[in-house]
């Protein structure tokens, strides 16, 4: 067992050397410059990071609104020992643009959610929007 560990340090390591022998190759100081000059100099770099900071912001509101929206269902299941369906269905299409949002955030789509984008219906949630289970 000892051996498959050393023997996948060896291998581990060897792929770093070959990594770091790539990157040295490209102008021989270890810096990619042609690579870096290229990405740095496109404008589609540049707007997403603006995008990324609006939803950024937009993020930060509509996590702020999540805490209202669980405050107040909370709040009327308690004077009325029922759920708002109209707080359940904004409920999860908030919480679909949270997750829209978030995706976009972490590069896992290039589409941008509202206002870019339709707002999240009951449609996009797959039909579980106000549906309510008891354990």
């Amino acid at each position: 067992m000892y051996a498959d560990v050393l023997a996948t340090g060896a291998v581990a390591s060897e792929k770093h050397e070959a990594d770091d022998a790539a990157i040295k190759s490209i102008d021989g100081r270890g810096v990619m410059s042609e690579t870096l000059k290229e990405n740095i100099g496109r404008i589609e770099v540049w707007m997403r990071l603006l995008y990324m900071l609006l939803f950024g912001v937009i993020y930060g509101v509509a996590k702020f609104l999540v805490i209202a929206v669980v405050v107040f269902q909370f709040g009327f299941v308690l004077l009325s020992a029922r759920t708002n369906t109209n707080l359940l269905r904004f409920g999860a299409q908030l919480s679909h643009f949270v997750y829209q949002i978030l995706l976009y955030l972490s590069f896992n789509t290039e589409l941008r959610p509202f206002p870019f984008s339709d707002w999240p219906t009951s449609d996009d949630l797959g039909g579980n929007a106000g549906v309510v289970t008891k354990d």
